[in-house]
């Protein structure tokens, strides 16, 4: 990933920008960069170059001209009277228009005039170009990864006004670029300790509900997911799979940052629903399979009990019979099991090895038994399998 950094934003301006303006870019350009994965050099050039020019070496985030001249233009959405001043440029690539404003009002989850004033804001300057650059208009990032600054020049502009000044701030960005990738990479001093960084805990299940329940709060688009009880053991896999998602769309290092962020940051909030859109499909049908999963393994307990019980309260010579014929298989299975473990354990005709191998099994047989009694899961299998199939 290619650092944005003030010299960076000097070049794309031609140095003629001061750098109180470019210092307020550097963190919101890099972060759009990086959401947009505009990465490589030629893709970088491309974009800092393109927005460099329509913004006046990033000095103007709102078109100078009074927006007239867009009155009545269907082709950029201006339906409704005045919409032509009102949608006139805005932001470090001046997206025109009430209907370009509005998809990304509708990306972020805003209201247009909510997107509007974003728009000239530092941040919502530099997103709201990368998003035009990747994301609406996607062949920009193509041509500009192909190597056609031209393509991408009459992709934003519509043809190719200020071509020699675009040409010249690609030129420079290149160059800066193709330098900072020749040089060799800073030799890492050996004698200073490094401590290391400590390692990331799991997330508990104790935490998972609660963290869900918060998640659930804030995102609206969480609202048919999980109708069941989130504490049950079933829901627990695709609540932490809905987590994980947040974590990585709002750059968190944890579950309870991920929460703080869309609880009281607008823009992670709307990158979390944006993300848990995208693969709502698999969300849901994961926690969907684990509810069902769920009431088989409820239902599996409930018949094992319900079995025991009948054997239990038996009228008769039939629940005489039920009760001899259990006794007789308990005093098999401990008498037979209890002698056998001692002819194991004492005797010297097998190996530490083979003796320690007859113990597993043995104990792998009573947890089935158990198991079947008293209803414990044995279809955990199946939940895993199910998890992996659906993050292929």
């Amino acid at each position: 990933m290619i650092d944005v950094n003030l010299e960076l934003l000097r070049i794309a301006s031609l140095r003629k920008t001061p750098d109180s303006i470019l210092g307020q870019y550097i963190k919101p350009m890099q972060e759009a960069l990086h959401r947009f994965s505009i990465r490589s050099p030629r893709a970088v050039a491309a974009f800092l170059a393109t927005v460099a020019h329509e913004s006046g070496g990033f000095r103007h985030v709102e078109e100078i001209a009074d927006g007239k001249a867009y009155e009545g233009r269907l082709d950029l959405g201006n339906t409704v009277a005045g919409d032509g001043p009102r949608f006139k440029g805005k932001g470090l690539i001046q997206l025109t228009g009430r209907g370009h404003v509005q998809a990304l009002a509708d990306y972020y989850g805003m209201s247009l005039d909510q997107a509007e004033a974003w728009l000239v804001t530092p941040e919502g300057a530099s997103y709201s170009a990368a998003w035009y650059f990747a994301f609406r208009r996607p062949e920009c990032l193509r041509q500009a990864e192909a190597n056609d600054f031209a393509g991408v020049t009459r992709a934003v502009n519509g043809g190719m006004n200020g071509w020699d000044d675009r040409k010249t701030r690609y030129d420079a960005l290149m160059a800066a670029l193709e330098r900072a990738e020749q040089e060799p990479a800073p030799v890492e001093d050996r004698s200073i300790q490094h401590q290391p960084e400590p390692e990331a805990k799991p997330m508990t299940p104790l935490l998972v509900p609660v963290l869900l329940q918060g998640l659930q709060a804030a995102l609206p688009v969480l609202s048919k997911l999980f109708q069941q009880d989130p504490k049950k053991l079933a829901a627990t896999e695709a609540a932490s799979a809905v987590i994980q998602t947040v974590v990585q769309a709002t750059n968190s290092a944890n579950g309870q940052e991920a929460l703080e962020k869309v609880q009281s940051n607008e823009q992670a909030k709307a990158l979390a629903e944006e993300a848990i859109k995208a693969k709502y499909y698999e969300l849901d049908s994961l926690a969907k399979l684990a509810a069902e999963d769920y009431q088989r393994e409820e239902g599996s307990r409930k018949e094992a009990r319900s079995f025991g019980l009948s054997l239990m309260t038996m009228e008769g010579w039939r629940g005489i019979g039920a009760g001899v014929v259990i006794s007789f298989l308990a005093i098999l299975i401990l008498g037979g099991g209890g002698y056998v473990l001692r002819e194991v354990m004492m005797g010297e005709w097998a190996s530490e090895q083979t003796k320690a191998g007859i113990v597993e099994l043995l104990k792998a047989i009573i947890l089935l038994v158990v198991g079947y009694f008293f209803g414990s899961s044995s279809d955990s299998r199946r939940k895993t399998q199910l998890l992996s199939d659906l993050q292929k």
